[in-house]
């Protein structure tokens, strides 16, 4: 599975978790400042989370100090490999998805161009002490950003001191971030049916929020200002992107409104967003490539190398004896090349060579010209395999299983593809090139 598909599935796995979690448990309390932030929460986890190698799965990989990569050619001697995704799939899942974030992306900077343009067209004004910006146009009083906008048409003057303290709020506390943060994951995730609710529950939230400081300031009774509700929500609503006055059907904000305040120890179910959020980090393995050279288990010391190898400390040769000093601690990564791998790099050289970088060395730059010269792996999902290499491995190593494909470029030579396969706990590589043909060494 690629990179980009495995972060998309667990960003997608933890927002409809977290915003289940909101619909049935918080989205009917009247903590809306606590629901604001839940909100806010869930968005940012969601997007972090894949890339958080946290995960139980990646807890035994981080936990080795360093790892030997050995790069060979075919070994000797997978139960039957299961058929690969056609390949063809896998490479259009990316276009497809592209081509969804496009649409959503286009749409959302037409919107951005549409009130860029409206204040543009706009004049300063100013009521009751407030300063807003008056249209040209008849519209649902919005604000966006951190300015407040009425439509043209007459309001009366409580009317009016009734949308101007309601949209202030909306400036004030920046919800236009909220709303722009949903529609931008929802561009994201667009093939998530919960992405399309994220906006509309956020400005819902926001709305009641909003009611609840202007009645909680006492500047207006809480009747005068649900029948100004009443006289404006009959105007076009506002721009999508926008906090506008009359986005929500005028009976949920009067019944929320009008609803009991929620009791203090109702608080308690925020609470179990901690070990949703915990299981999920647990549950999910990172979305960030592991490489090879983190995914191995490696000995306490750098011990049972060949002796008769050529041995480089940071990109410079060294003898054994300079290795056998090094404290494994201090090392980042070792990488030992036989046969054609080590010949490819190392002009001239039949011996095995081992190449060490402490944490110390590795950005010296020896260490980093030599580094751009050895094979460089990634892990990649089985279909990368073609079906000629999938059956060369089923003919030629029966009773073997695949648990592993790995993409391996080195500078200057073409791609090939490493399959890992083992019988017992006792792992073998085989070689192919981009076409399938199994390659010796």
């Amino acid at each position: 599975m690629t990179p980009l598909l495995l972060y998309l599935l667990k960003a997608n796995l933890a927002l409809l978790v977290l915003l289940g979690l909101y619909y049935g448990l918080l989205r009917s309390l009247t903590f809306h400042s606590l629901n604001r932030l839940y909100l806010l929460y869930a968005m940012i986890f969601a997007a972090m989370c894949p890339l958080l190698k946290l995960s139980y799965w990646n807890a035994t990989a981080l936990a080795q100090p360093w790892a030997v990569v050995v790069y060979e050619g075919a070994a000797t001697p997978v139960a039957t490999v299961a058929a690969a995704s056609p390949e063809w799939l896998l490479q259009a899942v990316p276009v497809f998805y592209s081509l969804g974030v496009a649409v959503l992306a286009g749409q959302l900077l037409l919107r951005l161009a549409a009130l860029l343009r409206l204040r543009n067209t706009s004049v300063p004004g100013s009521a009751h002490g407030i300063a807003y910006r008056q249209l040209a146009v008849a519209a649902s009083p919005f604000t966006f950003g951190p300015d407040i906008y009425i439509g043209a048409g007459p309001h009366t003057a409580a009317d009016l001191h009734a949308v101007l303290l309601h949209e202030q709020v909306h400036a004030r506390q920046a919800h236009t971030l909220d709303v722009l943060l949903a529609h931008l994951l929802r561009t994201l995730c667009w093939f998530n049916p919960v992405a399309w609710r994220l906006p509309e529950l956020v400005q819902r939230n926001l709305e009641f929020l909003t009611d609840a400081m202007v009645l909680e300031s006492g500047q207006l009774p809480r009747k005068a200002y649900q029948y100004s509700l009443l006289r404006v929500s009959s105007l076009l609503p506002g721009p999508p992107l926008a906090s506008s006055f009359s986005f929500l059907p005028l009976k949920h904000r009067i019944a929320m409104m009008n609803q009991p305040k929620s009791k203090r120890p109702q608080t308690l179910r925020y609470f179990l967003a901690l070990p949703v959020a915990f299981a999920l980090l647990l549950a999910l393995p990172s979305a960030v490539p592991v490489s090879t050279s983190a995914a191995k288990a490696a000995p306490a010391a750098p011990l049972g190398l060949p002796t008769n190898a050529v041995f480089y400390l940071d990109g410079k040769q060294v003898p054994l004896a300079a290795i056998q000093q090094l404290d494994a601690k201090t090392i980042a990564g070792v990488a030992v090349l036989k046969g054609a791998d080590a010949a490819r790099v190392f002009a001239g050289i039949t011996q095995p060579v081992v190449v060490i970088t402490t944490q110390a060395g590795a950005s010296l730059p020896e260490a980093e010209a030599l580094a751009a010269r050895l094979p460089h792996e990634q892990q990649v999902d089985v279909s990368y395999l073609s079906a000629e290499a999938l059956a060369y491995i089923v003919k030629t190593y029966p009773g073997h299983r695949l648990t592993g494909v790995w993409k391996v470029t080195t500078q200057g030579q073409p791609v090939r593809y490493r399959a890992e396969i083992a019988k017992g706990r006792r792992p073998l590589s085989v070689l192919f090139d981009e076409q399938g043909h199994a390659l010796t060494q």
